[in-house]
């Protein structure tokens, strides 16, 4: 099995997780290393998805969000670019690669043109 793949794995699980998490806590499995950040992002959790690789929420009410900003700008890219590409391959992540629970686990981009 190679890394990729266990990688996406265990997002999913962790993606999975946090679907169905209704507060930050329910999160905070054996192993993922939950914990909150610090100082200006005292709202933001995150948890370890293998690695360096982390996986950064936050909690409105009982939803759970990931930001378009914490997902493009750390680390920020190099150079304008740099950061344009990467805003880009976030759309695309979330248009065509991510199941969405109200469009019935399909991805955005079968239903809508981009």
């Amino acid at each position: 099995m190679n890394t990729c793949h266990v990688l996406k794995k265990g997002l999913r699980i962790q993606l999975t997780a946090l679907n169905s998490a209704i507060q930050p806590e329910d999160i905070d499995a054996s192993g993922w290393q939950f914990h909150p950040l610090k100082r200006d992002m005292k709202d933001v959790y995150t948890v370890s998805v293998n690695g360096n690789w982390r996986l950064t929420f936050r909690f409105e009410g009982e939803n759970a969000y990931l930001t378009l900003k914490q997902e493009t700008t750390r680390p920020p890219g190099q150079n304008l670019l740099q950061q344009q590409a990467k805003f880009e391959d976030f759309i695309h992540e979330y248009s065509f690669e991510r199941p969405h629970q109200a469009l019935g686990m399909k991805c955005p981009g079968e239903f809508y043109r981009l």
